[in-house]
């Protein structure tokens, strides 16, 4: 956290208000874009995809409906 000072210990209100920023922030967020998701119904599978970060990789996934 930005401002977060281990001197001060963990009652800091900016700790605080700052962990709790983050972490609505990111539980407010879907782990994966709907738009990345498809069923493919010829198939009768789940493809998703990503862009995997550290190599720009495009990574496509196809997984029966079970085990999405």
């Amino acid at each position: 956290l930005k401002n977060y000072d281990p001197e001060k210990g963990g009652n800091d209100d900016n700790n605080v208000d700052d962990c709790v920023n983050y972490i609505t922030r990111y539980t407010s967020r879907p782990p994966m874009a709907e738009n990345c998701i498809k069923y493919e119904d010829d198939k009768k599978m789940i493809r998703w995809w990503y862009n995997h970060h550290e190599d720009e990789k495009y990574i496509e996934v196809y997984e029966s409906v079970e085990n999405f």
